[in-house]
């Protein structure tokens, strides 16, 4: 299954219903059952530099939509594909995993991202203020969302200077009992309200977030009210890639959906990922190892989609029952130090392709794939060097038997060569991204022959 490198010999290869019970990052419970069947933004955390870069290249992109098989590519900035990664945490949860401040701010760090998701709380614990600001001063800023009362979205912002990037609508209002003309109006009011004042004024505004499509075409056109829309496109257990519409949970239907309230407005995803629960109920789950198989995927396949920023939900388990959906969507686990295998993807990869720095111009690159099927986008760092990422877009997990009879696949690999107009000077090949990262240096005949999979393979390239 994983990645091989081997010497081309004279040949080239050939060419259900799941139910989710969950709490919003703003602490409320909520029930749902999913169905079968460029805007001028300040620079408080960088959103100016990195949105502006992202909508010049954002043309370039290759990938998940088509195979990269043309001769000439246009590679895309490695970092910022690592700027458009987030994580939902929970920082005012107390008494939980989330309320060890020494452990949240390691497990971000390691996992390398810049950007978090929580609740703007209208809270009197001075730990829940604290823990976002230091985070702000190190760099890891928030975007938080709304639903208190208007008139206190700045008095709470005020104690949270140093934390918040980007202002966010209420969440998911449609399971919350959130009328579709409060919501609207509430959103309206946020705009206004943020607009008006000197401090944030130029901050960033999402726009509110639903579950159910339907309902967001009750809310009317809110996209002279929000920077962005947003979307929460969950898979249950279907691979990232999945065109699957009767779910409701493909890109596709999902950007459809949201652009009958937020217009044209670019796109972030604020909640999307994979449980692990061990209960034969609820939301559909995966194994850890499928997991962290389909994260790399995920965020391949909304970066390649437009999708500005994604935030992964959620950073630690919670609670600790096997059996509850909603305690298992977590990248490390419920003691909040042990990495789950798609938390050790996630770092991983941030890590390979991590490349800070002032913008430039990627260039291009004479490369074909002989394999149709593959999925792959092209980065360049600032040094020049190029990294390939490419995957087959297989499911992992068999949906069609009832929940106790799932099964884990183990979907066949492919042989593929990559061929360069001009031979680079070193092929790395980087594999296990979800357990052990391991670097092989390809052999010095061309094209390089590889064994392609489920899991994501990386071939830097040094010229």
């Amino acid at each position: 299954m994983a990645a091989q490198v081997k010497r081309l010999q004279q040949k080239r290869c050939p060419g259900v219903v799941s139910q989710k019970i969950s709490r919003s990052p703003g602490g409320i419970a909520r029930w749902s059952q999913d169905q079968q069947a460029p805007v001028e933004l300040s620079d408080a955390g960088g959103y100016r530099h990195h949105m502006r870069c992202f909508s010049l290249f954002i043309a370039m992109l290759i990938g998940t939509a088509s195979p990269l098989t043309a001769a000439t590519v246009q590679a895309v900035p490695a970092d910022a594909f690592v700027d458009s990664i987030g994580v939902n945490i929970h920082a005012h949860y107390q008494g939980t995993v989330y309320d060890h401040d020494v452990n949240l701010k390691a497990a971000l760090v390691k996992l390398g991202v810049r950007h978090v998701r929580d609740g703007l709380v209208d809270s009197q614990w001075p730990t829940y203020f604290a823990r976002l600001n230091d985070l702000g001063r190190a760099g890891i800023k928030a975007t938080l969302i709304t639903g208190v009362p208007v008139d206190r979205v700045l008095p709470v912002a005020g104690q949270l200077r140093d934390a918040i990037e980007a202002f966010e609508g209420p969440n998911e209002v449609n399971l919350n009992n959130w009328t579709p003309e409060r919501a609207a109006q509430y959103q309206k009011d946020l705009w206004t309200t943020v607009r008006a004042d000197a401090t944030w004024a130029q901050q960033p505004i999402l726009c509110l977030s639903v579950t159910d499509y339907a309902y967001g075409a009750k809310l009317g056109d809110l996209s002279a009210y929000c920077d962005f829309g947003n979307i929460h496109p969950y898979a249950g257990g279907w691979e990232p890639e999945n065109r699957h519409d009767w779910m409701k949970a493909d890109l596709p239907t999902a950007f459809t959906g949201a652009r009958a309230f937020s217009g044209t407005k670019p796109l972030m995803i604020t909640e999307i990922g994979y449980t692990t629960h061990l209960a034969k109920s609820g939301h559909v789950a995966v194994t850890p190892e499928v997991a962290g198989i389909y994260l790399p995927r995920v965020l391949l396949t909304t970066f390649a989609h437009q999708v500005r920023r994604t935030f992964l939900y959620e950073l630690f388990d919670l609670h600790g029952n096997p059996q509850e959906p909603e305690d298992n969507f977590g990248l490390v686990g419920k003691d909040g130090v042990t990495f789950k295998p798609a938390g050790t993807a996630m770092a991983n990869l941030i890590r390979v392709l991590a490349d800070p720095g002032p913008a430039f111009t990627p260039g291009t690159l004479d490369i074909t794939l002989s394999e149709t099927g593959a999925r792959s986008t092209l980065f360049q760092k600032r040094d020049g060097t190029h990294v390939l990422a490419l995957w087959l877009p297989t499911n992992m997990w068999d949906q069609s038997r009832p929940y106790g009879q799932k099964q884990v696949e183990d979907p066949a690999d492919k042989p593929c060569t990559i061929t360069f107009a001009k031979a680079p000077k070193r092929l790395t090949v980087i594999s296990g991204l979800d357990t052990t990262l391991k670097e092989t240096d390809a052999p010095a005949t061309l094209p390089l022959a590889l064994t392609i999979s489920e899991r994501v393979t990386l071939v830097r390239i040094t010229h």
